[in-house]
């Protein structure tokens, strides 16, 4: 592609010298701060740490994208395979360093999986007869034939990643950067990627992966790396032969430590001889189908035969959640989780009846439905409606307790914040943080409403451990003192066995 020594073997995919970057120019906090890190070619590297310590933001420095989107980069030297990122343009870097973000949302540019791959191709500028070839091979190598056609934005969050994934393949980038490549993934998913991962790695090419769960990666991974505040490299060369000499670091930074489990304490019984959430549905359909009415569900009931065919995703689900339970959903990636929690909100077509605090779902005005059922999305940032973390709570409290004077709503918010260890982030915008901080504001910020139905899609996704422990000790007190209904779905069977009263399987038929 006319860059300079892009096809030349080097014993770095990259290293980074010495970074300072922050996102205010006079900021007081460094994002990274004197970060230096190198990675060798043709391995799996895996690099963990806290939540907000700079994991993704290296990656997307690494790869060019800040400074030059936002940010400031105040020191620092990055060189890709021994090229210095400066001489390179987009498309060269493209091919030597592609990353997937954790929001797989935030990359797509196309409407279908097939003109993403086109889209990426283009830009590499692939000859146009070669696409097909190259698109049919990446389909068959992830086992996404059947998804190519289909619209993004009706795939599960896990078959988006691995969208995600398969496009990066297709660009036959030397180096893959992967921001949390399995959290909206099913244990067997994720295993067929690694396999995956595996032979891109005997192609010659290095693969890098930020995570915090490192169980699936310790047959794979040639070394894990541990980062600690603001990026700093605390431990490197940990494989799986020497992990055993680490795990006091591990629990110091508040991360994961592979296959380590955890008992938590039982909650106060909570009692209440109604139902909270009483589920009949017959047939629970996608969320693109189409219906002869405005409102979802008994109207679904107008969905033709074919339709009811092509687009019911689960059949005859009877489930009642008791007020104060905590239940987990598991189920394979695009099994229909996300789904069914969308028609809890009355999001999603069904056929059947659902009853909320013993009304049917369809006798709820938006507003009111809101009030007692509250959602965090897999993507919380999707749900963010201000620039600032301390506005995101202080909004929401006005919006469910009018009224209520400013000192007194600021005050509040501070306190919430402080509980999930955020305050310190409270005038930063919400759109900076972490994954795993995006998800406890957005939590933060349906709890301050006081709804009685809590729904967390994959709350795991983007969390260390401390922090999950932290908020899932909140949510659990919630329940067992106010009888706070939670309904979450996760990949994770240990977060289930810790958290859950029950466990639901959901299987396609």
């Amino acid at each position: 592609m006319g860059e300079k020594g892009i096809t030349e073997p080097r014993a770095s995919a990259f290293s980074a010298e010495d970074l300072v970057f922050r996102y205010y120019e006079k900021g007081k906090r460094n994002i990274l701060d004197h970060v230096s890190l190198s990675v060798k070619a043709g391995k799996i590297t895996v690099i963990t740490g806290g939540s907000g310590c700079g994991k993704s933001t290296l990656g997307l420095v690494l790869c060019g994208l800040l400074p030059e989107n936002g940010g400031f980069l105040e020191s620092g030297e990055i060189r890709l395979f021994g090229i210095d990122v400066k001489e390179l343009s987009a498309s060269g870097r493209a091919l030597l360093f592609s990353v997937m973000f954790q929001n797989p949302d935030l990359q797509f540019c196309m409407d279908t999986l097939r003109r993403e791959m086109i889209f990426c191709l283009e830009n590499l500028r692939t000859a146009p007869e070669k696409m097909d070839g190259i698109i049919d091979e990446t389909a068959r190598f992830f086992g996404m034939e059947a998804l190519l056609d289909r619209k993004l934005q009706t795939l599960s969050g896990g078959e988006k990643q691995k969208g995600i994934l398969a496009c990066l393949y297709a660009m036959k980038s030397r180096c893959l950067f992967l921001d949390e490549p399995f959290a909206n993934l099913d244990p067997g998913s994720a295993h067929e990627i690694l396999e995956g991962l595996k032979k891109v790695k005997e192609d010659g090419r290095t693969v890098v992966a930020i995570d915090h769960r490192l169980d699936y990666w310790l047959p794979y991974a040639d070394e894990i790396v541990i980062l600690g505040e603001g990026g700093r490299v605390l431990a490197t060369g940990i494989t799986k032969d020497n992990i055993s000499e680490y795990r006091e670091l591990f629990l110091r930074e508040g991360v994961y430590y592979p296959e380590e489990r955890k008992g938590v304490s039982e909650k106060p019984d909570f009692n209440e001889a109604e139902d909270t959430v009483e589920v009949n549905i017959r047939a629970l359909f996608r969320q693109d189908v189409k219906r002869k009415r405005k409102r979802p569900g008994r109207d679904a009931e107008n969905v033709g035969d074919s339709d009811s065919v092509k687009n019911a995703v689960l059949r005859n689900i009877n489930l009642k959640f008791k007020a104060g339970s905590i239940t987990a959903i598991l189920g394979r990636s695009g099994v229909g989780k996300t789904t069914f929690l969308m028609a809890l909100l009355s999001r999603a077509a069904f056929s059947g009846e659902i009853r909320i605090l013993g009304r049917p779902i369809e006798e709820y005005r938006p507003h009111e439905l809101y009030s007692k059922v509250g959602i965090v999305f897999q993507n919380p940032a999707n749900q963010f409606i201000t620039q600032r973390v301390e506005d995101e709570i202080a909004e929401s409290i006005r919006i469910w307790e009018p009224g209520i004077s400013e000192e007194k709503c600021r005050e509040r918010a501070c306190e919430l914040l402080e509980s999930y260890g955020l305050k310190r982030y409270r005038n930063y915008s919400p759109f900076m943080l972490s994954q795993g901080q995006q998800r406890r504001l957005a939590v933060l910020s349906v709890l301050s409403g006081n709804q009685k139905i809590l729904l967390l899609d994959e709350p795991t996704y983007g969390q260390d451990r401390r922090s999950m422990d932290e908020m899932m000790r909140h949510i659990t007190r919630k329940a067992g003192e106010e009888g706070l209904t939670v309904i979450f779905t996760t990949h994770d069977e240990n977060v289930a066995d810790m958290w859950a009263d029950r466990k639901i399987y959901f299987e396609r038929d």
